[in-house]
């Protein structure tokens, strides 16, 4: 049935439709771009019609947390979904909802992510765009280098570095400014995942007292509780065989390093069965707004390379819309001129 709906849409008057599906992580870390999607989503559907003359466009989100969070975190699931859905004003409330929580080691159920993606919701137009947004990596030494990090975190070093990358693992730094009138002081707090390992010495001369087995394995389970993935994980490869077979063009951005390997394991698969996974730059929160506009305009030229001319994207009218809209952001640079 989902072929044949295909051709109808692609020869038919739908044939400009979208399907457009947002999937997030939605864990502690995650916060300002959870709400970067529930502030910049009406400007991107009416900047995607103003631009493209697209035909119906409808949304569809999805979020994903850890294997461990379900009936914790208050009651917030797993997986949480919308499925597709023409009313901007439901999307905008649906993600409300989605608590930026839980997550417990670093790596996510980014796989149980993808799978609800590709199979929980009903996919029916001819463009079908998955934007994936992410921080963390999947289950399983195979998508990460996570372990790595723990010998340079029991080495002398920068003990600011370390609380850093303790607080990622627990899901509470976050890259860019996300206060806003729903946040609360807790946010403030020192993070409780630094006192997960203890430490040794003063200042920045302090170490992780990590020295016996139980305290390595202690923060080992920190970065990932399932090295072997999870005994429910599907399998990458069948995931991205699905999105071929259904025709659902993949995009994966990313602002951390921590996720670099699965991408890679994920882009090297894919090229092997000549579907294309399209990497998106998102250094900050910024860029998620008009890198989906890209994403969007890339999928109509790919449905329609034949038929639809180049689209050339006005990105000046688009910073002017960010500035009118969305919060705007300083930076201030300091240059010590001393002498040695």
């Amino acid at each position: 049935n989902d072929n044949n709906n295909n051709n109808e849409c692609e020869n038919g008057p739908n044939a400009s439709n979208v399907d457009l599906c947002i999937l997030c992580d939605i864990t502690d870390s995650m916060k300002a771009w959870i709400k970067q999607v529930r502030h910049g989503i009406r400007h991107i559907v009416n900047e995607l019609r103003s631009t493209f003359g697209i035909g119906q466009l409808r949304l569809a989100f999805v979020g994903y947390r850890d294997w461990d969070d379900d009936d914790n975190n208050s009651g917030h699931p797993r997986l949480q979904t919308l499925q597709f859905t023409d009313d901007i004003s439901a999307f905008e409330a649906f993600v409300i909802k989605c608590a930026p929580v839980g997550g417990g080691d670093a790596a996510e159920d980014v796989l149980g992510g993808i799978q609800q993606s590709v199979f929980g919701i009903a996919w029916q137009a001819p463009i079908r765009v998955l934007y994936h947004i992410c921080d963390a990596p999947a289950h399983g030494v195979m998508y990460h280098d996570l372990y790595d990090q723990i010998e340079q975190l029991t080495t002398k070093g920068d003990n600011k570095r370390t609380k850093a990358t303790f607080r990622f693992l627990d899901g509470i730094l976050s890259d860019d400014d996300d206060s806003d009138d729903d946040d609360s002081d807790s946010d403030k707090e020192e993070s409780k995942s630094t006192e997960v390992i203890a430490m040794k010495g003063d200042d920045d001369d302090s170490k992780l007292a990590v020295e016996t087995p139980t305290e390595v394995q202690l923060v080992r389970d920190e970065f990932d509780k399932w090295p072997d993935k999870h005994p429910n994980d599907p399998r990458h490869e069948d995931l991205f065989l699905a999105m071929q077979k259904h025709r659902i063009q993949y995009f994966i951005g990313t602002h951390t390093q921590y996720t670099d390997k699965m991408v890679t394991v994920f882009s090297s698969y894919c090229k092997s069965i000549d579907y294309e996974l399209k990497i998106m730059d998102l250094m900050n929160t910024a860029q998620f707004l008009p890198t989906l506009i890209q994403a969007v305009s890339t999928a109509v030229r790919v449905v329609f390379r034949r038929n639809l001319p180049d689209i050339r994207l006005n990105l000046n009218e688009l910073h002017k819309l960010r500035q009118r809209k969305l919060h705007q952001f300083k930076v201030h640079c300091g240059v010590d001129f001393g002498t040695a």
